[in-house]
């Protein structure tokens, strides 16, 4: 009986429309290897909102990898005062994760 395939969701920044790109590449070359991997330009906006969308899919992810430029982890860095990003996108949601360890109690990995 074949298992369930791994779930990803891939954490980044919206750094500028190439980077964006390069990100959904990265996530249907995943899904086309057979990973069940997720990213926010799936959908147009979620119906409980961006940060418990997001909330949700680290909890039900197997695996959450993390796209790491520097404005990711400037922005993550500084947290209480979101940085823009061309034309104008913040990152909200995603950089505190980096800030976590590697593994979290619920053996959540980190990448």
């Amino acid at each position: 009986m074949a298992s369930d395939p791994p779930k990803v969701l891939i954490s980044y920044s919206h750094d500028s429309p190439e980077h964006k790109d390069r990100v959904l590449v990265l996530s249907n070359r995943l899904r086309g290897e057979g990973i069940d991997c997720t990213i926010d330009q799936y959908l147009l906006v979620p119906p409980e909102g961006w940060p418990r969308w997001m909330e949700k899919q680290i909890r039900e992810s197997d695996f959450v990898l993390m796209v790491c430029t520097e404005t990711y982890y400037i922005t993550g860095a500084s947290w209480a005062s979101p940085i823009p990003t061309e034309g104008g996108a913040r990152v909200f949601y995603s950089p505190p994760l980096w800030l976590q360890s590697s593994e979290t109690k619920e053996g959540r990995r980190y990448i």
